[in-house]
């Protein structure tokens, strides 16, 4: 991957900071992603990153939550490079630091959960066919294959570029039937 860790390109706008009666909106930067956070009865926490404006709407799984969840959790703290929210119940507190972009749910001082603790958090974006082409070409003008949905560096297979080719569709050729 090319990120470094902690050198995340994401950090929340806390500017932007929406607490309404059902969740808190934030606005991370980089690619206007939008940032989500659902308070749920019995110390549960949901999370959604999602882009601002997508090309398209992205799948959701349907009746992941059958009503709107109940508000748990109010602004109780807030500085120049974060924002912490307190469950209803005192006892878990949520902090969003802006820069890099990081979520803590701690109790006293016991961190419970982290979200992109070391700053590697990836979100890939919606792309037009032509921008999944453009992509598509920088990356064989790089010298990279793609091989699935990781990435091979194409100097590590020796053959890589042997020259050899498999057989087009054309010259494909049945095995006689021997029966």
């Amino acid at each position: 991957r090319n990120v470094k860790p902690e050198n995340s390109p994401y950090r929340a706008l806390l500017n932007s900071l929406e607490v309404t009666e059902k969740n808190y909106y934030s606005c991370l930067r980089q690619v206007h992603l939008l940032l989500e956070v659902y308070g749920l009865q019995g110390n549960m926490t949901r999370i959604k990153i999602n882009e601002l404006h997508p090309l398209k709407p992205r799948y959701e799984v349907p009746d992941v939550l059958i009503q709107d969840p109940p508000t748990v959790f109010t602004v109780t703290g807030r500085d120049e490079g974060s924002v912490e929210l307190g469950f209803t119940n005192s006892l878990y507190k949520l902090i969003i630091t802006s820069k890099p972009f990081r979520m803590d749910i701690t109790t006293g001082n016991e961190l419970l959960l982290s979200v992109n603790p070391r700053g590697l958090l990836h979100f890939e974006q919606l792309q037009t066919g032509a921008g999944k082409l453009a992509s598509q070409a920088a990356l064989a003008l790089s010298g990279r294959a793609v091989c699935g949905f990781s990435w091979s560096d194409s100097s590590s297979y020796p053959n890589a570029h042997s020259g050899l080719s498999p057989p087009s569709l054309g010259s494909y050729q049945p095995a006689p039937n021997t029966l």
